[in-house]
């Protein structure tokens, strides 16, 4: 009789009329724990796996699994803060409408969970009052580069899976070996331009590397503004490709973008006051990797606009460059 066995024996002799497992640990000094164990009612002899499943929870929402009848686990989203109300609601109606067409419970719960690490992401980063107006200009500068340029030369599907910007990508566009690095400014006058860390401006190896710089003025009134910016993109997609449309929205909540804050942002019309496009080549002022001393993991940095006026291109070069490197 092997030791598993000889344990489960035991087990069976302590035995009563009581639901549940009677147990033992069988590895008491693993990180993972493993129980011998016998049914009390049936006396069903079986190996347990005890692990801490974990559901995702942020500011806001709690997830857990609440045991059924049979083999059934009930899945609970509950609001935990009544300032994130507003936010569970536009949620709760995304992952409805995310798991309802779904064709089995494992694909349902599946997606269930997708979704709501979407969301604990986006409670992570982001206010439940919007975003902040630095924020939004960071947002409306990538949008007027998706609507202006890609979405003018490139399909829907393409322009939109290239906006990786939302997906903490390394650079806002990523077109296969061609990158484009999106910065925006609201100051007056425009000078500056951030960058946040020491591999933005530096492509990787067999890629290039594009810069497009937007200099803003904002007021009152205005008809760009970031909700009619949205819906234009909106509506352009849906004409003509839903699919791209729908990746387009979920991309704006990853950028922590929602409908409800619409009143919000329409107080801020945005006027573009100048662009430059820019080939980040040999020479342009940054500072890379190589750079660094050692003991300098990273850093960020100020880039002074003028200094980088040797490396313009035309909107039209910038497209060649990109179609270039595509064929």
């Amino acid at each position: 009789m092997t030791a598993i066995a000889d344990i489960w024996t035991a087990l069976e002799r302590s035995t009563r009329e009581e639901r549940g497992w009677l147990t033992r640990r069988l590895n008491p000094n693993a990180l993972v724990a493993l129980y011998a164990a016998v049914a009390g009612q049936s006396g069903q002899i079986a190996l347990l796996l005890e692990v801490d499943a974990e559901y995702p929870a942020a500011r806001g929402f709690s997830v857990r699994a609440i045991p059924q009848v049979g083999n059934a686990v009930r899945i609970e989203l509950a609001l935990t803060a009544q300032s994130y109300r507003n936010i569970f609601a536009v949620l709760v109606d995304d992952v409805v409408s995310c798991v309802t067409g779904c064709s089995s419970e494992s694909e349902a719960a599946a997606i269930f969970l997708s979704r709501l690490h979407i969301w604990q992401e986006f409670m992570r980063r982001y206010s439940p009052e919007g975003l902040s107006l630095s924020e939004q200009v960071g947002l409306v500068s990538e949008l007027y580069v998706l609507n202006e340029f890609l979405l003018d030369h490139f399909s829907e599907m393409q322009a939109v899976s290239a906006w990786t910007g939302p997906l903490d990508g390394l650079h806002d566009f990523e077109l296969g070996r061609f990158h484009i690095e999106v910065k925006g400014s609201a100051a007056s006058p425009p000078t500056t331009f951030n960058v946040s860390h020491v591999a933005q401006l530096e492509p990787a190896e067999h890629q290039s590397l594009l810069l497009t710089y937007l200099a803003w003025s904002i007021s009152s009134e205005g008809a760009t503004t970031l909700p009619a910016l949205v819906e234009g993109i909106r509506s352009k997609l849906s004409d003509r490709d839903s699919a791209a449309r729908m990746q387009f929205d979920e991309l704006l909540i990853n950028a922590g973008y929602l409908d409800i804050h619409e009143s919000i942002y329409r107080n801020s019309a945005f006027h573009k006051t100048l662009q430059y496009w820019f080939s980040v080549t040999e020479g342009f002022p940054r500072i890379r990797a190589t750079d660094l001393q050692a003991g300098i993991l990273d850093c960020s940095y100020i880039v002074d606009i003028a200094a980088c006026q040797p490396f313009v291109v035309s909107e039209k070069q910038a497209f060649e460059m990109i179609a270039g490197r595509q064929a």
